[in-house]
Formats: C-alpha cells, sequence, structure tokens
C-alpha cells in the first residue's frame, strides 16, 4: 500500500510539491494530463484554479474558477481499498473532467483519465499518460462538493 500519497485526477503527473511543503490556505496546486501532443494543465494563479487545454505553444481554452464562482467542483470519495478524486471546471454547457482512482489491492494501481461532457454525456474520456494519482491539497478541499457522481471507469 502506498503511504504518503492521498490517491487520485487526468501525459506526465506534475505535482507543486508535498501538502507540508505549501501551508493550508497558500493554494498551490500542479498537474498536467498529456493527451498526445496536446495537453490539460491546472495550476494556481492567486486563488484561482486555472485549466488550460492546448499544445505547449497554443493554449484552446482556459477556465479560470475558485469556491466563488461556481464553475469548478470536486469530490473525494473513498472505499475500503480505493481512493477517488474529481475535479471539474464547467464552462457553458460543458464539463471537463480530471479524476483519478486508486486501488490499493495487489500493490496498487492508479488510473488517471480527462473527460469531457456536453450537459451529462460523455463526449470524450482519455487516459492520461503516464500519470498517477494527485496529492489532495487545502485549495481543492474549499470548493463546492460536486454533486455530478463519478464518473465510470
Amino acid at each position: 500500500m502506498r503511504s504518503g500519497i492521498s490517491a487520485v485526477l487526468f501525459a506526465i503527473f506534475a505535482c507543486a510539491g508535498s501538502p507540508s511543503a505549501h501551508p493550508v490556505g497558500q493554494p498551490n496546486f500542479g498537474f498536467m494530463c498529456q493527451l498526445g501532443p496536446k495537453a490539460v494543465r491546472v495550476t494556481t494563479e492567486g486563488r484561482d484554479l486555472v485549466y488550460r487545454f492546448g499544445t505547449t505553444n497554443t493554449t484552446e481554452l482556459t477556465i479560470r474558477g475558485n469556491a466563488a464562482s461556481r464553475n469548478v467542483f470536486f469530490r473525494h470519495d473513498t472505499g475500503m481499498r480505493s481512493d477517488g478524486q474529481q475535479l471539474r471546471f464547467v464552462n457553458g454547457a460543458y464539463s471537463y473532467v480530471l479524476s483519478s482512482l486508486f486501488v490499493g489491492a495487489a500493490g496498487g494501481e492508479d488510473w488517471v483519465k480527462f473527460s469531457v461532457l456536453h450537459d451529462d454525456k460523455v463526449v470524450r474520456t482519455q487516459s492520461c499518460r503516464g500519470s498517477a494519482s494527485f496529492e489532495d491539497f487545502d485549495q481543492l478541499d474549499r470548493l463546492p462538493r460536486d454533486g455530478m457522481g463519478p464518473i465510470a471507469y
């Protein structure tokens, strides 16, 4: 079983340090999901989480959100041997979801994926190449709880 990692979201995972490196209330979140030549990046700017989709040189979509904006949601689900997190950014009728699942059985296994929904229908889902679960920083717990159920794996 993994120690020191709160499992779980959407080709290279980058996490900006550990929770102990960032005092409570000081948001600093970094995550990248590589999807072929394009990637999804979520970073912190001030008190906002910023979602960016595109290549290294060109950003095709940017969504900024925080607890007050009500366009970014978080859920954290735990089971006997599993831990899942889901971070969802909303832009009109579309939702952009990064989700991660860690299953502790047989040495532990991570699944990290990116999904796009139109209303409540999944129109795209793709695994993140080389990603691992992300750590649950204080900033995520301050977001409104996502009432949408977990995206199925």
